[in-house]
Formats: structure tokens, sequence, C-alpha cells
């Protein structure tokens, strides 16, 4: 019978597991936002992005789904959601902002004092927007605009819809690492795709090292594999390395054996970012063949992302 092989993979959003020494820092943005529906849809032209209007809106708790709310229980289609951020200092020289998602379901659009700054369909996957050119030192305003209902879905089915995991503020240097790829294939080892953007808005273009290692989640036997590679600067690239996992040890809900794939920028020897991605490889049987453009990726192939760049 045909073996169907998978990688597992799990981010952390807002506690990434990143190495000590990852410039990254984190603020969140969870807690009292405010709400409003719009069953007619005017809100983009009655000003909805910039924060406006003041009356209508609904206090929520964000993470949350918006049925949970007595002023929205029963009611679908499209709702607006703000916040105001304060922010006391302008953003460093030669740093980098963005807005994180966790979840928002369904598909939404996202705004930063009035200027779009991205978009994101599939309520199951992470995605984040640069806000670096939009912010100003005092109050903010982040705005986002969902619909609970994917086109072509029948209006009977019930929708829940929301804010439905953690927000945050995440500042990076002008050098990242994101949108880690895991794919494994199991034989007598395991051969492991680890693929990723890297990008650099270095202006002077100079190309940076990338660093990819797995070892073992929960300590164990050590570093299994770890490959060198460069990226050009001033650009964003797909890196990719194939790293090669001896007697591998296999997930199973019994004993969830895990692994951590650290992919590290470096520019003239000093660490500039690092993001990491836990992942476990198991194995299935199936009785119908598969070919290998179906073979499963995690994250969900769901995702759709479009971020307005500034």
């Amino acid at each position: 019978m045909p073996t169907v092989l998978s990688a597992l993979a799990a981010l952390a959003l807002l506690a990434p597991p990143q190495s000590p020494e990852s410039p990254r820092r984190v603020f969140s943005l969870n807690g009292t936002w405010e709400a409003r529906h719009d069953p007619t849809d005017r809100g983009i032209i009655e000003g909805f992005p910039a924060g406006g209007p003041t009356d209508g809106w609904t206090r929520i708790m964000v993470p949350s789904v918006l049925d949970e709310s007595e002023a929205f229980a029963g009611k679908d289609g499209i709702f607006w959601l703000r916040l105001t951020v304060p922010t006391e200092n302008e953003l460093p020289r030669g740093k980098r902002l963005r807005v994180v998602f966790e979840r928002v379901v369904e598909s939404c659009q996202v705004w930063w004092n009035g200027v779009e700054v991205g978009s994101h369909v599939g309520g199951d996957t992470p995605f984040s927007c640069d806000i670096s050119g939009a912010v100003a030192k005092g109050k903010n305003t982040l705005v986002v605009r969902l619909t609970d209902r994917l086109s072509g879905l029948p209006s009977s089915m019930p929708m829940i819809g929301g804010i439905a995991g953690n927000v945050g503020m995440e500042e990076t240097a002008p050098w990242t690492v994101e949108d880690v790829d895991i794919q494994c294939a199991l034989g007598a080892a395991a051969s492991v795709g680890v693929e990723a953007s890297c990008h650099s808005l270095a202006p002077d273009g100079a190309s940076i090292e990338v660093k990819t290692e797995i070892a073992p989640a929960a300590g164990g036997r050590g570093r299994v594999g770890v490959a060198h590679a460069h990226a050009p600067g001033s650009s964003t690239t797909r890196q990719s390395e194939t790293l090669t996992i001896p007697n591998p040890l296999l997930w199973s809900p019994a004993d969830p054996q895990l692994y951590r794939a650290t992919l590290t920028l470096l520019r003239d020897g000093a660490v500039v970012d690092s993001k990491s991605v836990v992942f476990g490889c198991d194995r299935w049987e199936s009785t119908a063949p598969r070919s290998p453009s179906t073979a499963r990726r995690f994250p969900s192939k769901r995702r759709r992302t479009r971020a307005t760049r500034r």
C-alpha cells in the first residue's frame, strides 16, 4: 500500500519559541475593543476605516467570537472592530513594526490610521500587516473589517465570526524571517524540508547569512542537523534547505515526540533575527495513491494573504 507522509507544525504566535538573542519584541493588543455590525455594508462610505463615527459601537473582549456578545448574538455578515493604540515614541530608526493576528474569522481587511495595510482570507491561519510607515507618536487607530461568511456558502449555514485569536504588535530589525513551512519524508531517516521567507530592507543592500538548524524540541540528543546559506540584501527571497534526521522519533498521541526547526539570520556574524517552528514526524497509510502535488504541507494551503507595502 502507498505510504502517505506528513509533518505536523505548530506556531506559538505571541510567544514564539525563539533563540534568546532574537531581537523581536512583542506587545499584546488583547483586551477591550469596540465593535459594530454593518448589515448594509456602508462602513467604508461612512468613514469606519479612519475610526469614525464615534457612536453606535459596543465594547467587546479580544480574542472572542462575536456571538458571545449579547449585542451581536444571531447576527452575521460584516462587522467592524477598532482599537486605539497609544505609542509614546516614534518607531526607532532601522526598526520594523507589524500587527500580528493569530485568527480572524473568516476574512478581513485591516487599516492603521486610515491606511489599509493588509487583508487575509481564512480563519485558521495567522497573518501580519507591516505598519512601519504608518505609526504616529500619540494615538493610533487600528480598524478591522471582517466578514464571517465566505462566498459560496449557503445563507442558512450559521456562522461565527470575530477576532478569535491573539493580537499583538511585533517590533523587529530590518531583517526578518517569516512564513516557515515544514515538509517531511520518512524512510530509514527523515528528510525534512525547511522553507521560509527572508526579508531584508537594509539600505546598503548587504547580504545576510541564513542558518537552519533542527534539534529535539525538549532537549535530548542535541542538534541533529544544520545548514548555512546566504540571502541577497534589499529583497524578499524564499530560502529552502533539506536536513536529515537519522532514526527519527515519530509523533503519536501517546508519545508526542517533537523537533524544533530554527532559522537564524546573521549579519557580520551577529544575530539580527531568529524564528522557530515546532513539528512532529508521523506516518500513516492509505489504500489510494496520492500524487506528490497533494502531499500535506503546513501551515495550511488555505491561507491567502495580501499585504500593502509602504
